[in-house]
């Protein structure tokens, strides 16, 4: 998150997607959805574990869901050097059966020797858009507002255009980017994707990234999702 891991040009029209897969309508009557997330980043100077779980709640308004709890942790390099935990919560909003918007808050905060003990205020903001054809595009990106001396930074995660055609098979490309203010540094990350679907195990994605530095980042990420009342 400090340095968060990291995010195609359909903003307007864009996830959950496999981290987050939902329904277009929301119905009261059916079971919590829960969502865990595990990613793991290697690259010679920034590797990453991130671990997340969340549940999204039906609501008697069939144009929206809760997303409550939401809980986490990310730690970069050495997990006893630099952490974040982060909790939240918000709702999920569909519009249209192609569209589906997230909106959540979180606190965020460091832990570690070269933590200073920070935290940040963190609006986050997803939006998928499924097109005809089983293309999808979805899009998440945050700012860190900080709310004691942090850094303020700006993540966007990614910018996704993927191909879920395949019966087992996902393939996309996107754009990522991050920026700390204090240096005025626009960092680029394009990348690529290969996601490997199963139907009771989840999903394993591949993610390769490309670094301003010219490195290049291999990220293996799983989600696995299950129901419950």
């Amino acid at each position: 998150m400090s340095k968060f891991f990291v995010c195609f040009l359909f903003l307007v029209a864009s996830a959950v997607g496999q981290d987050q897969a939902a329904p277009a309508t929301s119905d009261h009557t059916a079971p919590v959805l829960n969502i865990w997330l595990n990613r793991n980043g290697f690259l010679a100077n920034e590797n990453f574990i991130y671990s997340e779980w969340f549940q999204i709640r039906p609501t008697k308004h069939p144009k929206w869901s809760l997303i409550l709890p939401d809980v986490g942790l990310i730690a970069f390099n050495d997990i006893g050097h630099y952490r974040e935990v982060f909790a939240g919560g918000g709702v999920e909003v569909y519009p249209t059966k192609a569209l589906t918007i997230d909106e959540e808050a979180y606190w965020v905060q460091s832990s570690g020797p070269s933590s200073a003990g920070k935290f940040w205020y963190m609006p986050w903001t997803l939006v998928r858009y499924d097109f005809p054809k089983q293309w999808v595009t979805e899009n998440v990106f945050f700012p860190y507002i900080p709310l004691n001396g942090g850094i303020e930074q700006f993540v966007w995660e990614r910018s996704k255009l993927q191909y879920e055609g395949f019966k087992y098979f996902n393939v996309g490309a996107g754009y990522g980017a991050y920026a700390d203010f204090t240096h005025a540094v626009w960092e680029n990350k394009p990348f690529v994707t290969a996601t490997l679907k199963t139907r009771h195990a989840g999903n394993f994605e591949v993610w390769v990234q490309k670094f301003p530095s010219h490195s290049v980042q291999v990220q293996l990420r799983h989600s696995f999702v299950w129901h419950s009342r």
